[in-house]
Formats: C-alpha cells, sequence, structure tokens
C-alpha cells in the first residue's frame, strides 16, 4: 500500500463490548419500538456496530459491539435520548471477536421464553438490569438473541 494511503478503519479498529440498561423514559408502542429497532439497525450498519436490544416495556437491556470510539459516541448520545432514563453502563471492554455479528440489532421483547432466559441467569424471571453482572447480561442478551422468532398469530 502507498504511504499516502490511509489506513482501512476496520482492520485498524480495536473491537470493544459496551453493555448498558436504562429504564424507558415513557411507555412505548410496538410501532414505537419498530420505529427505534429500523433507525437503529441503518445506524448500525452505517457505523460497523453489531448488538442485540432487550426491552420489557420498562427497561432496556444492550450490548452493542463496534469500534471504541464509534461505541463511546453512541453511548454519548444515548446519555441525551429523551426515550431513556438512568442509563446505567454496566461493562465496556476490549475483546477479542464479536458475539453479534449476524445481526446489527437482535432484538428481544419480554415473553415467557426470556423469563426462564432471565431467571437461568440472574436471580428473577423479569429483565432487571440493575440486578445483573456484565457476564449475565451478555449471557442474557446471548441466549434472547438465539430465540427463534416468535410464530405469527393468525
Amino acid at each position: 500500500m502507498p504511504a499516502d494511503d490511509p489506513p482501512d478503519h476496520q482492520e485498524t479498529a480495536m473491537l470493544h463490548r459496551l453493555i448498558y440498561s436504562s429504564q424507558v423514559a415513557a411507555p412505548m408502542s410496538p410501532d414505537t419500538i419498530e420505529a427505534l429497532l429500523a433507525q437503529a439497525r441503518t445506524a448500525n450498519a452505517r457505523r460497523d456496530i453489531t448488538g442485540a436490544l432487550a426491552f420489557d416495556s420498562q427497561h432496556f437491556l444492550q450490548v452493542l459491539e463496534g469500534s471504541g470510539e464509534a461505541l463511546n459516541r453512541l453511548y454519548a448520545a444515548l446519555m441525551h435520548d429523551a426515550r431513556h432514563r438512568d442509563l446505567r453502563l454496566i461493562d465496556f471492554r476490549a475483546v477479542e471477536q464479536r458475539s453479534f455479528d449476524q445481526w446489527s440489532m437482535a432484538f428481544a421483547a419480554a415473553d415467557g421464553r426470556t423469563g426462564r432466559i432471565c431467571r437461568r441467569h440472574s436471580a428473577s424471571s423479569r429483565l432487571d438490569p440493575a440486578a445483573v453482572t456484565a457476564t449475565a447480561a451478555l449471557q442474557i442478551l446471548q441466549d434472547m438473541a438465539a430465540l427463534p422468532a416468535p410464530a405469527a398469530v393468525a
């Protein structure tokens, strides 16, 4: 490569993982959640960010993977996002590889299946981000992302 060519950002950026939780500031309809997901998936794909989001009408629990710089900018924006209250950084670290490389934003809404997952990795059968460790939060999100989509109701 000639000396004046810029380095490939994807090759030189160290991969990081960020896990955070927040409380939902105001009730969100299914349409609002769908719009949020569509916007996040587009923006994340553009920024080379992957991850997963769990939502139970009261809390968000999210893992994001990408360059440290991209994740820092996104987290700073989330701190000013009116849809979130009480943002809590659970974990931020360099990682060797992505756990959510298939998803710009996997999503799981709370239901009976997610309740069993929460119980497996924490003391509660409900999504309680304030009570989970970084390891448990990651395991919950990995298990939820692996769930098959619920069958459509006819």
